[in-house]
């Protein structure tokens, strides 16, 4: 039923079908034109993906971040997008007093000093990665980001199962990502036809059914199994055993879906970032001999440790800058108005999405002060507002594993820097559409000139 008297803001001067093929192959040129033609709120008719209400104004920002789960829910929209795929009881996916209890279980695990005891397993992954790397020989840094950061949530969550064991494990959601969360019918619906496992969208069912069955068998050894007398383990034994404000545990079903859901947004938006970043570095030299002059005097030519990583505001600058600078979504921060909803002159109407133009708040010149120039100086000597600068979410929706994003990709760019010799090996570099993602083409081909041996951590 439509709501009396309900208003959506103004949309491109397009059709809607010249708008949805636009979002598919370059929203961000969409976004860049439809904010010029309309400012900082504008509507998208998209086919098959509903109306879209874009907000890049940190002022109603606020007002969508703090709106009631009951008027603007997010974990409906999550489980619509990816719940299929992903499983739908994962923190990811709920909304109201079930979102806030289980982000009081898990929140705390995967940020703040927690995240600390994780560095320098990060740092040794990293040194590995760069070990098994060839030298003089163009590689895809993509697929190799991809591979650490994953690597890294398993070795954290399964790290009491055998090394093979998790070999596998990795082996197994790594195909299941490449081959089906990557795959183009993640981001447009109406490609998913199961047609039995010898049609391509029936093979990614079956891998998905085959990850969960796997993961489900670690899982529940977990939760059966009491916690050591310490309360130490890996991450999913402690998660297994954690009891929520009610008293009660999570259940296998749900503790499944956390892994997973953690699992995929763990690994690809840390992967992409990284390798956005390691072009940002290439292709700025100035500023990468800055930022290797700040490693030099913090750390002494050391490995990076926890300790050192408060004191390098230039190395936090510069993975800021890379998200601004590159966005890796052309939205985020998604929300269902579930009751009519007052944005300024406008009432959305039940069942409209609402959405952080993230790309465009990224570009305002109110912020930043050379917003289509790459300069961490964007981020030196001053705090943005969370409505101001949120690339992790904001309000209670902010990304679980927001710390342990931040400190991974301070540590891998740190080792990269300090042991690693790369150039560019492809002339033009762009991003691309990787289902809800873009990534660099071709996986962004290096080369590996030298390697640094590293001293030992005093």
């Amino acid at each position: 039923m439509a709501t009396a008297n309900a208003s959506l803001p103004p949309q491109p001067s397009i059709p809607p079908i010249v708008q949805t093929l636009r979002f598919m192959r370059d929203p961000f040129s969409l976004i860049a034109d439809a904010t010029r033609e309309h400012g900082d709120v504008f509507s998208l008719r998209l086919l098959g993906l509903g109306t879209w209400v874009m907000v890049g104004s940190p002022r109603l920002l606020k007002r969508v971040f703090t709106a009631p789960p009951d008027v603007l829910a997010a974990g409906v929209v999550n489980r619509q997008q990816l719940g299929f795929m992903l499983g739908g009881d994962a923190t990811f996916c709920l909304d109201a007093e079930a979102h806030r209890q289980r982000q009081r279980l898990v929140f705390p695990h995967l940020n703040g000093r927690s995240v600390d005891a994780y560095v320098e397993l990060v740092r040794r992954l990293s040194e590995d990665a760069i070990a098994r790397w060839p030298l003089g020989r163009p590689f895809a840094l993509l697929s190799e980001g991809h591979r650490l950061s994953l690597q890294v949530l398993i070795e954290l969550l399964f790290g009491g199962s055998e090394p093979e064991r998790r070999r596998r494990l990795l082996l197994l959601f790594e195909r299941f990502a490449t081959r089906g969360l990557r795959s183009l019918p993640i981001a447009l619906p109406w490609l998913r036809i199961d047609l039995g496992r010898f049609s391509p969208w029936g093979r990614v069912l079956e891998l998905r059914r085959t990850v969960r069955r796997e993961f489900a068998e670690e899982i529940g050894r977990r939760w059966h199994q009491p916690l050591s007398d310490d309360g130490v383990g890996d991450l999913l034994s402690v998660l297994a055993h954690s009891r929520q404000t009610d008293g009660g545990r999570l259940s296998e079903e749900a503790l499944l879906d956390e892994t997973i859901n953690l699992l995929f947004a763990g690994h690809e938006t840390t992967g992409n970032v990284l390798t956005w970043c390691v072009h940002a570095l290439l292709t700025h030299p100035e500023v990468r001999r800055r930022l290797r002059a700040e490693l030099e005097e913090v750390t002494g030519g050391r490995p990076v440790t926890a300790s050192h990583l408060p004191q390098l505001p230039y190395l936090e600058a510069v993975i800021h800058e890379s998200l601004r600078f590159r966005p890796i979504a052309p939205m985020a921060g998604i929300r269902r108005v579930e009751r009519p909803f007052a944005l300024d002159d406008y009432l959305l109407p039940p069942g409209t999405i609402v959405a952080q133009c993230f790309p465009a708040m990224c570009r305002r010149a109110d912020l930043f002060h050379h917003p289509d120039r790459f300069d961490p100086e964007h981020f030196l000597g001053r705090k943005l507002k969370p409505p101001e600068w949120n690339p992790f979410g904001g309000g209670a929706r902010t990304c679980l594993g927001r710390g342990l994003a931040e400190m991974e990709l301070k540590v891998i760019v740190a080792t990269l820097e300090q042991r690693a010799q790369l150039r560019l090996a492809q002339r033009r570099v762009r991003p691309v559409r990787s289902a809800l993602f873009f990534t660099p083409n071709r996986g962004m081909r290096v080369v590996l000139e030298s390697r640094r041996e590293g001293a030992a951590v005093q």
